[in-house]
C-alpha cells in the first residue's frame, strides 16, 4: 500500500552557495489515519524537514512523495486542498475576527467568489467547537492570548479538512490541558477522518501518550517506529539523555546519572495518593524511604484535610511543606 506521505532519500538543510545539509538520505513514511510525532533535540532540523514536507522549503537531495507522486508535480491548488499546515509563525492579522480566521481554510473548496456553502459553514463550525473556540468566534485575533489565537490557526487548518496536517509545535502556547487536549484531539482526527497527522514536537511525555509512531530525528539520522519499541530498543533514551541527566522512557522524564548525597532516611506509611506524593516531595529533598528508618511519618486523609504525623513525639503538620520543615529542623543543615 502507498503511504499518504513519504520522504525517499530526502537531505534537508539551506542551499545558497555555501548549502549547509542539516540532516541526509532520510527515509520516512506517514500513513493515512496515522498520528506521527516528531521529536529530537534543538537543532536536530525538526522544523527544516516540517517546512522541506510542506513545499516550503527546497530539498537539497532527495523527494517528498504525496500518495507515491513528487510533491513538486502537485499542483499548488491540489496541495492547498491535501496538505493543512500550522507553522509557529508570529505574524497575524490582528483585526482579523477568529471565525474569518478559520474560514479561510475553506478557500481551496470555494469558488471563484469564495463564498461558503452551507457544507463549508458547517466545516467551520465543526473546527471552532472541537478546540472551544465557538464563544472567541467573534473576537479578534489581536484580543486573543498566545494560546488562544493558536487554537484559532489549529482550527483553520482542521476546517480545510485535507488528507495530510503537518503541524510544527502547535501546543508552544498552550497550558497543560488544552495541550493533552489539543494531542487526544489530532490523534481522533487522524483515526476517526483517516487522516495523516504529522505533529513536531518538544513535549516527549504528550508524544509518547498520543502517538502512533514516532519520527526521531538525531545527529543527521532519523529513525522511525512505535513508541513503545523505540523505548524498548533504547532509542528515546541514546537522544535525549546526557551526560548527567538519564531519560527514563517508561517513566517520562529525567533522572540524574549519578546518586544524589542523601540527608537521612524515614519510614513512610499511610493511605493513597497523599503518599505517594509525600514520597516525590521526600525524594526531591533529597531522603530515602526506607522500611527500618529511624525516624517514621504516617499520611491521613481527616476530615480537616490530609494530615502528617513525624514519628518520635507525634508532631503533626497540615502541609508537605510544614512536614519538610519539621523535618529539617531534626537535622544539621545539608552539606552541598
Amino acid at each position: 500500500m502507498t503511504p499518504l506521505l513519504s520522504a525517499v532519500g530526502l537531505s534537508v538543510g539551506y542551499g545558497g552557495r555555501r548549502p549547509r545539509v542539516v540532516a541526509p538520505d532520510l527515509s520516512l513514511s506517514l500513513e493515512e489515519g496515522s498520528f506521527t510525532a516528531l521529536l529530537g533535540r534543538n537543532g536536530a532540523g525538526k522544523s527544516t524537514l516540517i517546512r522541506t514536507i510542506c513545499g516550503l522549503q527546497e530539498p537539497l537531495g532527495g523527494e517528498v512523495r504525496l500518495r507515491g507522486v513528487a510533491l513538486a508535480r502537485h499542483s499548488r491548488r491540489v496541495l492547498a486542498r491535501i496538505v493543512g499546515v500550522v507553522l509557529p509563525d508570529r505574524t497575524f492579522p490582528r483585526g482579523m475576527t477568529v471565525y474569518d480566521l478559520v474560514a479561510l481554510g475553506r478557500h481551496p473548496h470555494t469558488g471563484w467568489q469564495g463564498g461558503l456553502a452551507l457544507r463549508d459553514r458547517e466545516a467551520v463550525d465543526q473546527a471552532l467547537g472541537a478546540l472551544d473556540l465557538v464563544p472567541f468566534a467573534p473576537r479578534r485575533l489581536g484580543e486573543l492570548s498566545d494560546g488562544e489565537r493558536q487554537r484559532a490557526f489549529i482550527a483553520r487548518a482542521l476546517a480545510q479538512e485535507p488528507a495530510l496536517l503537518v503541524l510544527d509545535e502547535p501546543t508552544a502556547f498552550l497550558d497543560p490541558s488544552h495541550r493533552m487536549e489539543v494531542l487526544h484531539l489530532l490523534r481522533d482526527f487522524a483515526h476517526l477522518r483517516g487522516m495523516g497527522v504529522l505533529v513536531a514536537l518538544h513535549d516527549v511525555g504528550g508524544a509518547l501518550a498520543t502517538a502512533d509512531r514516532l519520527w526521531i530525528l538525531d545527529q543527521g539520522s532519523a529513525t522511525e517506529g512505535m513508541p513503545e519499541d523505540l523505548a524498548l530498543r533504547g532509542e528515546l533514551e541514546r537522544t535525549f539523555s546526557s551526560d548527567r541527566w538519564r531519560f527514563d522512557a517508561l517513566g517520562g522524564g529525567f533522572v540524574p546519572r549519578q546518586k544524589q548525597k542523601i540527608r537521612g532516611m524515614v519510614g513512610l506509611s499511610g493511605e493513597s495518593p497523599g503518599r505517594e506524593w509525600t514520597e516525590r516531595a521526600l525524594a526531591r529533598a533529597r531522603y530515602a524511604v526506607a522500611p527500618e528508618a529511624p525516624v517514621s511519618i504516617h499520611v491521613a486523609l481527616t476530615p480537616g484535610g490530609w494530615r502528617w504525623v513525624l514519628g518520635g513525639g507525634g508532631e503533626g503538620f497540615t502541609s508537605l511543606e510544614g512536614l519538610l520543615g519539621g523535618l529539617a529542623s531534626r537535622e544539621e543543615p545539608p552539606r552541598l
